[in-house]
């Protein structure tokens, strides 16, 4: 199918929505830290509980400008609440899709029965079920070229708490491509991750850490465009720093402007008022470099490679350690949930330093930026990352908490996603 890869998708927020909300909505929900590259932050369009206590219809949700155009549309997420209302939100008053998975996966959730049948019995899973699903989606229709079809599939259970188990979808997945190649050799094709690994063994490792930012893209193009000079671009911008901003505007460039030039236009174009997505499908804007200075990625989270150095003063650990105990412990006591959590008390930590060399990159040379990993005791215990700058010895947090294990029942006293992200 002659896909794309994009080795360079660097994520813009920490798990699933803050994600997924640049992709479908175009709009952040999580603030782009970055004074360590001596820039302004920059707000989020909407706060988590903004996000999640008001109807989103109104909002530019990729499916449904997709279904108004014409097209029919297809939904598949084995969870039990979806991108949009994930864990109790409101999300959309009306549908976005004509068609819905969802429903299935509730059913056999609510009966061990049917779950045994269709997820537990001879070697099956809910993304089977799923790839199934969006099979008979892309050939339920007999289908003209002016009414095409849009699909959104989000697995979410094969690898969520474990990598390990990806392999089991090795078969399925190469197996769904090669069945329906004949039904997608008209499609775009987005194969991407929103994140990489957050929770297991994988994630505790320097890699898996570094995976967690850099997660996997895929694109694949229309077979009669597949030597076209849109293709030569899109392999070209497959080298670049990209994130889910540009593809929300790639989706809509696809939507709204591609079709009028049969796919021939490649001049740069913004889309979005905030300017922060790029089409992938065209040249990106001349003159400016796509680094995480002027992309809007937080420094966190940013894929770029900078010199760091170990810290071995213990001293300092158990200081960072302990500023990072007492801010987590803090978090809790603002979101009112400290009365149903346990306290939380320093076990160990370790951390590294940006060295000063990196102040020729952009990072700020009078101060220290550490990137801290801590445990807590039990019965609290959880083990995370969290981001911390010193200046003029004093502490503050430079970006969100990240939960490197599982959180199993000792996250039941919190939740919502951004205490509790998925």
């Amino acid at each position: 199918m002659d896909a794309v890869e994009f080795q360079k998708l660097n994520k813009v927020g920490s798990n699933s929505r803050p994600n997924a909300f640049p992709l479908l909505f175009g709009i952040t929900t999580e603030p782009v830290i970055r004074t360590v590259m001596q820039l302004k932050d920059i707000k989020a369009d909407m706060t988590e509980d903004q996000a999640c206590s008001t109807y989103m219809d109104e909002k530019s949700f990729i499916p449904a400008e997709y279904k108004k155009a014409g097209y029919f549309t297809s939904d598949a997420e084995d969870y039990f609440a979806s991108l949009v209302n994930y864990p109790n939100c409101r999300g959309l008053r009306e549908k976005a899709f004509n068609h819905y998975y969802r429903p299935f996966h509730i059913r056999i959730r609510e009966d061990n029965n049917l779950r045994n049948i269709h997820e537990e019995g001879r070697c099956r899973g809910s993304s089977n079920n799923m790839l199934d699903y969006q099979s008979n989606f892309f050939n339920a229709y007999k289908v003209k070229r002016s009414h095409p079809k849009f699909s959104l599939t989000w697995l979410v259970e094969l690898t969520h708490d474990d990598t390990g188990e990806l392999y089991k979808a090795d078969y399925d997945l190469y197996n769904f491509f090669t069945k329906n190649r004949n039904s997608l050799s008209n499609s775009f094709i987005f194969f991407l991750g929103d994140h990489g690994p957050r929770f297991g063994k994988e994630a505790m490792t320097p890699y898996g850490i570094k995976e967690q930012n850099n997660p996997f893209l895929y694109i694949v193009v229309p077979e009669h465009l597949r030597n076209s000079p849109m293709y030569k671009q899109l392999k070209r911008n497959s080298e670049e720093l990209v994130t889910h901003h540009d593809l929300h505007s790639t989706l809509k460039d696809i939507l709204y402007f591609q079709p009028a030039s049969d796919f021939t236009e490649l001049e740069f174009k913004i889309f979005d008022n905030n300017r922060r997505g790029s089409s992938l499908l065209r040249r990106f804007q001349e003159g400016v470099p796509r680094t995480c200075k002027t992309l809007p990625i937080p420094f966190q989270y940013c894929i770029c490679q900078y010199a760091i150095v170990n810290v071995t003063d213990y001293t300092l650990k158990q200081e960072l350690g302990a500023f990072a105990a007492d801010q987590l412990e803090l978090l809790l006591g603002s979101a009112g949930v400290s009365s149903k959590c346990e306290s939380i008390k320093l076990s160990w930590a370790e951390a590294v330093q940006f060295s000063s060399s990196t102040s020729a990159r952009g990072v700020l040379d009078d101060m220290s930026y550490f990137d801290v990993t801590f445990e807590v005791d039990r019965p609290a215990y959880g083990k995370f990352q969290i981001p911390i700058r010193r200046e003029h010895a004093k502490l503050s947090l430079a970006g969100r908490f990240t939960r490197l294990d599982r959180y199993e029942s000792r996250g039941d006293c919190m939740s919502n996603d951004a205490l509790r992200p998925y």
